[in-house]
């Protein structure tokens, strides 16, 4: 087999079929192959001096054979040699990915870090009650595709600040284009500056909760707001769509119990893992 780094020539050979996000997100993608046949392929995202893998997979008929080895070993050798500080792995632990979550184990690229995972939740929105649909923007709520560059960066100094403040609250936030900008909102105050923001990335027709974050000690009725607006755009442009999201603080459970009727369902767990370069 050999591995190589996918060439914007060889990408739609190599990326034809993925989920559009992983194009979207990624960076690099490297490529492994059986003679002519492509065997798998790997996707990273910059994150400045840190990049997260967003994609591995193996075609099942080369699986066990080394594939995945090699992907991992050519990743993890370019990212060296360009000075990068360290690999994140995350994704949901669950039935789905229990095969990749053994290898990475076999890699030696996870540490036990139980007590780092969080419930992973999804709702329906055809699930949601009705009374939560439809309601008139509040005031002051905003989609991210109308938040201004100057107000975003101001957003993420005064987050900076309140990282330090509050860290039982704090997450990490990735780039702005990360998330989906039609149905991502931010809620501003009378002086136009962002208080607090309710971040999704879209993948296919399922959204996810990427981070539910504001600048003092969040409270229930911020983010009920934030998620009446995105609730309302994601059920008039598919109804049939669902969001799934980590519970990182257990306040927010009552939240989501209220707006899932209490049918929001237990996916698996959220794992994090960082290999140290």
């Amino acid at each position: 087999m050999d591995v190589f780094i996918v060439t914007d020539e060889l990408k739609k050979i190599y990326t034809d079929g993925l989920p559009p996000q992983v194009f979207k997100e990624a960076d690099l993608f490297f490529g492994v192959q059986e003679g002519e046949y492509p065997a798998g392929i790997a996707a990273v995202r910059a994150m400045g001096d840190e990049f997260l893998l967003t994609y591995l997979f193996v075609r099942e008929e080369f699986r066990r054979q080394g594939a995945g080895t090699m992907l991992l070993d050519s990743v993890k050798e370019t990212l060296r040699e360009i000075g990068a500080d360290r690999l994140e792995v995350t994704y949901t632990l669950n039935d789905s990915t229990a095969e990749l979550h053994d290898f990475l184990e076999e890699q030696e690229l996870l540490e036990d870090r139980d007590e780092d995972e969080k419930p992973v939740l999804v709702m329906q929105l055809k699930d949601i009650p009705e009374k939560y649909r439809n309601r008139k923007k509040a005031e002051g709520i905003v989609r991210l595709k109308d938040v201004r560059s100057g107000q975003w960066s101001l957003y993420m100094a005064d987050y900076e600040k309140f990282k330090k403040e509050y860290p039982e609250y704090a997450v990490e936030l990735k780039s702005r284009d990360y998330y989906d900008s039609e149905f991502s909102f931010v809620r501003m105050n009378k002086k136009k500056q962002i208080e607090a923001a309710l971040l999704f990335s879209r993948h296919g027709n399922d959204l996810v909760l990427e981070h539910a974050i504001r600048i003092t000690k969040p409270t229930r009725s911020d983010f009920m707001t934030l998620a009446f607006a995105a609730i309302t755009e994601a059920a008039a442009a598919d109804p049939d769509m669902s969001i799934s999201y980590c519970v990182y603080n257990p306040k927010i459970l009552p939240v989501s119990d209220a707006i899932s009727g209490r049918k929001a369902k237990k996916i698996g767990v959220s794992v994090t893992h960082f290999y140290e370069f």
